[in-house]
């Protein structure tokens, strides 16, 4: 088990009920709510990943959070857009299975 929080990069975090209906998901399954969601600032989305980290500064939370490690679980090949700062910080999902068990503990092992 981790610490983790989530921060929303897809689509979905554009649309007000979408990041609704994923929030009310994962708290039927015991996940805490979302940390927050990247902007659209950059030309790719790990662009967009590295951006929401570097402009991340608690100010928006209750918690103190600090980042100390982090992933990305996405279908989308992240790694192959940016081999170096998607090393260790990148899990693939497929569009058909979604999260696997085993996603789930490359994810945990990326983390611990």
């Amino acid at each position: 088990m981790t610490s983790a929080r989530i921060v929303l990069t897809s689509s979905w975090r554009f649309f007000p009920k979408s990041r609704s209906k994923i929030e009310s998901s994962f708290k039927e399954i015991g996940i805490d709510s979302l940390l927050g969601w990247t902007s659209d600032r950059g030309k790719t989305r790990v662009d967009e990943i590295y951006h929401w980290m570097e402009a991340f500064d608690n100010k928006t939370t209750q918690q103190h959070i600090i980042i100390k490690k982090w992933i990305a679980i996405d279908d989308m090949d992240l790694f192959q857009l940016d081999k170096n700062r998607m090393q260790d910080h990148f899990v693939m999902t497929t569009t058909l299975h979604g999260i696997t068990e085993e996603t789930i503990k490359e994810a945990v092992m990326l983390l611990s």
